[in-house]
């Protein structure tokens, strides 16, 4: 890959991150800004990818003082939740239903492993600026 394709993708995710910071979990923004120029960028687009595709709904609203082990297991019944409505789109008889899923996939065992390592690590580094955390 190019030294301008880098800074470009790297300009772009850091746009990306600010856009982030205003909309988003301060603490996953936070993690975000911070991680830019410490992490590859196919880590940084994962890291983006699980917070906008499945924690953002769940936890956007969520303070990190508030955030125990419910809040993040509501995180992952969202994905089944999301599968199941998938795969019944998929053996729908309508052939609307099927192609509005086409082309999607569910999410599976190994993604949610690294979602739950996205939230472990973002919750770690808040703990190591000393972010409000919940006392468990």
């Amino acid at each position: 890959m190019s030294r301008w394709h880098r800074c470009s993708i790297r300009t772009r995710l850091a746009v990306a991150a600010s856009t982030v910071v205003a909309l988003l979990c301060t603490a996953m923004a936070a993690f975000i800004v911070a991680k830019l120029k410490d992490i590859r960028e196919s880590t940084l687009l994962s890291y983006v990818s699980h917070w906008q595709t499945h924690i953002r709904e769940v936890l956007a609203d969520v303070r990190l003082d508030r955030l125990f082990v419910p809040g993040v297991e509501q995180v992952f019944t969202r994905i089944d939740e999301k599968n199941e409505a998938l795969l019944a789109a998929r053996a729908s008889d309508d052939p609307q239903v099927r192609a509005s899923v086409r082309g999607k996939r569910p999410t599976g065992p190994v993604t949610k492993q690294r979602i739950r390592a996205t939230i472990r690590t973002v919750l770690a580094s808040a703990k190591r600026e000393h972010v409000a955390m919940p006392v468990s």
